[in-house]
């Protein structure tokens, strides 16, 4: 088995009902988006972080060995080449012990950052029409598009592909049809459409694609508060300016903690 389903936190569908068991699973899925990450979470991430860390401050001095052992010949060449191949398996094992390298890869081109669930995308589709933001290489939109929604999305592509160092690395995915906006731009065509935010990166993108939105549905596609998606600030607006409705799991790889949150915005908030 090559993902998680934290089945102990996130049912596969938290959508509201009256049965306790779906009033437990609201409760639950709105703490982890707007409280974060359980303790025992943060402390496994943070003991692979530490672990990680070991791994690349060991890489100085298991070069300076293999320097003083083959001075500076071919084979210390050829030997060191070996330790960063080595280096980046080790960082792998640390950071997805149950998939390969290769699975890992096909996994990110055909889902991008998280791959999604039958459920999820044909609740996705029924909020269509989209914008979605942050789109990276178009998965998402792809397979959205594929299913009959209507899907626009924008990215500003100025994250590095995970392909290759080069623009011309980034792959293309068929279907997909991503155009260069920053979120400001992105929203101003948006009139009418559902926000889709599918794993943004850390930082101020997601809030001010927030700021920016005049629209009535956000799917939050990514971890709460704390982990790897946003900043804090965008979750201070979603707690104080939209309502959670429902919340779907996700197959996630080990230690990654990403749903599918359904928000409403709320109108008594605003002025």
């Amino acid at each position: 088995m090559t993902s998680s389903s934290r089945k102990q936190r996130s049912p596969r569908s938290n959508g509201p009902n009256n049965t306790v068991f779906g009033q437990d699973a609201q409760v639950d899925a709105r703490a982890q988006l707007f409280l974060g990450l359980a303790p025992h979470e943060i402390a496994e991430r943070t003991e692979r972080e530490k672990r990680l860390r070991n791994i690349m401050a060991s890489a100085e001095g298991r070069a300076q060995e293999i320097l003083a052992q083959h001075g500076g010949n071919a084979s210390a060449q050829k030997a060191i080449l070996n330790l960063r191949h080595q280096l980046v398996e080790e960082a792998h094992n640390v950071m997805y012990p149950s998939i390969s390298r290769e699975e890992l890869q096909q996994r990110r081109q055909t889902f991008g950052n998280v791959k999604w669930t039958e459920d999820a995308m044909q609740r996705l589709c029924s909020f269509s029409p989209l914008v979605e933001v942050g789109a990276g290489e178009g998965q998402w939109q792809a397979e959205l598009r594929r299913r009959g929604a209507d899907v626009i999305a924008f990215d500003n592509h100025s994250s590095p592909s995970r392909f290759g160092d080069e623009a011309s690395s980034r792959i293309m995915v068929p279907g997909a049809e991503v155009q260069r906006a920053d979120a400001e731009a992105a929203m101003s065509g948006s009139v009418g459409r559902t926000l889709l935010l599918v794993y943004p990166p850390p930082g101020d993108m997601a809030s001010r694609c927030l700021s920016a939105y005049g629209g009535e549905t956000l799917i939050y596609v990514g971890e709460g508060r704390g982990g790897v998606n946003a900043n804090n600030h965008f979750f201070d607006l979603l707690s104080h300016e939209w309502t959670l409705e429902e919340s779907l799991s996700l197959e996630t790889l080990p230690w990654s903690y990403e749903s599918v949150y359904v928000l409403k915005r709320a109108h008594s908030s605003k002025a």
